[in-house]
């Protein structure tokens, strides 16, 4: 389980359907264990089990590769080097976690991370298309 910090429960915060895709999106930012730090777009992504990174975030804040991972895409079976870093959300929260690192940076879509149910899990997800509104709600750990 990731760790998180505590906030108040039922604390919420708001994303946007992208323009392009209507894809929900979120700001966060993603640290690295000296405190290190960027703004990062991210995917909320309920059909991954885990959570991604952008593949040139990992040296551009020097995270520490913590392993690897196997995963089954729709190209088919990959492995991908696991980077340990942080996950802050807007409403606080912060998830401690090892997330795979993979090009997420296209013509058509861009993205520098996908949160996945290993976090989203804790949130009560909603999605308001008509609104192009994406909307969590701490539910707690």
């Amino acid at each position: 389980m990731p760790a998180g910090r505590a906030s108040a429960q039922g604390s919420e915060f708001s994303g946007e359907l992208t323009a392009s895709h209507s894809l929900p999106v979120i700001k966060i930012v993603i640290l690295n264990a000296s405190g290190v730090q960027r703004q990062a777009i991210a995917l909320i992504d309920t059909g991954s089990a885990s959570c991604l990174v952008e593949q040139s975030i990992p040296k551009e804040l020097g995270l520490v590769q913590a392993g690897s991972e196997e995963a089954l895409t729709h190209d088919g079976k990959r492995t991908d080097p696991l980077y340990s870093c942080q996950f802050r959300f807007p409403d606080g929260h912060s998830f401690d976690l090892q997330a795979a690192a993979r090009p997420m940076q296209t013509a058509a879509l861009s993205f520098d991370a996908i949160i996945g149910m290993s976090l989203l899990r804790y949130y009560d997800v909603r999605i308001k298309a008509l609104e192009r509104l994406v909307t969590l709600r701490w539910l707690g750990a």
